[in-house]
């Protein structure tokens, strides 16, 4: 039995041994696409990073519109030391490596979609000339320190105004967006991301920095219907900004019953109960309501 069981013991190994050698591990390699993007494709994951632009003599990439794609093809040719691509082989583009556009000067940067990007490196988009709104990928989950630097153009019109961050972002590091001159902060989704914070008094404590040109009171933060306390409660984000807008300003029933009243009237800004459209509503927030109804 013991010799049985070695037998099967060794035949094993050297199962393992050919399936190790029939599968080895293809080396990535770098790709540069048509629009003079470079990328990093791993032939082990289908999977394709952005990365700072390969030219020689060349510290940041200059276009007229930068595009992300959602995939890169690769045409039949070497790809690792162990063999040849039989054919296209297509990638899929999940990240913006440390530092791939920083500098980047651009009248629009975009991300195609469906876009599997979910991690934006360090200072990816540091930066970057870019005029008007600037909307970060959909599938975004992770934005890391420095990543977004909103920064002043030249001119008076080259800078980024609006910065939406998608419904699919789950974490912000510290000092993740650094802010300069902008307008309008849009959240798509109605749970906050995840905010990394630090201490008081050792340097950027938020995911946030703001520079001279920018206060915060200019920055409008706008967000679905109905997260309004949870951006507002939210530490690192409630806490920074001061100008929430949306949906808050708005009645925000918690309970309703059936009455009948139809005068029209404005609640105070203590009223809690109100009528409103025949009905009892009971409202969260001190702001004031212009309703069809009347004060309780």
């Amino acid at each position: 039995m013991r010799t049985f069981g070695k037998v099967i013991l060794f035949q094993l190994i050297l199962l393992c041994a050919a399936a190790t050698e029939a599968e080895p591990q293809l080396q990535p390699f770098v790709q540069k696409d048509a629009s003079g993007l470079y990328f990093r494709c791993d032939p082990n994951t289908m999977t394709a990073s952005l990365l700072p632009t390969q030219e020689k003599n060349a510290k940041k990439y200059r276009m007229e519109n930068i595009v992300v794609p959602a995939t890169i093809t690769v045409e039949q040719g070497t790809i690792s030391t162990g063999g040849t691509s039989q054919g296209e082989m297509v990638f899929t583009v999940t990240e913006l490596e440390d530092n791939a556009l920083k500098g980047a000067t651009a009248y629009s940067i975009t991300f195609a979609e469906p876009s599997s990007i979910v991690t934006l490196g360090e200072r990816a988009l540091y930066d970057v000339w870019v005029s008007g709104t600037l909307t970060l990928p959909s599938s975004l989950k992770l934005i890391k320190k420095e990543a977004v630097y909103v920064v002043v153009g030249k001119e008076t019109a080259d800078y980024i105004s609006k910065l939406v961050l998608p419904a699919s972002l789950d974490s912000l590091c510290v000092s993740a967006i650094v802010l300069d001159r902008l307008q309008e902060l849009c959240f798509m989704g109605t749970t906050p991301p995840r905010c990394e914070v630090l201490r008081e008094g050792i340097g950027a404590y938020n995911p946030w920095t703001d520079v001279e040109a920018c206060t915060l009171p200019d920055v409008k933060v706008t967000y679905p219907e109905g997260a309004y306390e949870a951006y507002n409660d939210c530490f690192g984000i409630g806490d920074y900004f001061n100008s929430f807008e949306g949906p808050q300003d708005t009645e925000t029933p918690t309970a309703v019953e059936q009455t009948h009243v139809s005068d029209e009237q404005t609640s105070s800004v203590s009223a809690r109960k109100v009528l409103h459209g025949g009905r009892v509503v009971i409202i969260r927030g001190t702001r004031s309501y212009n309703l069809f109804g009347q004060g309780l």
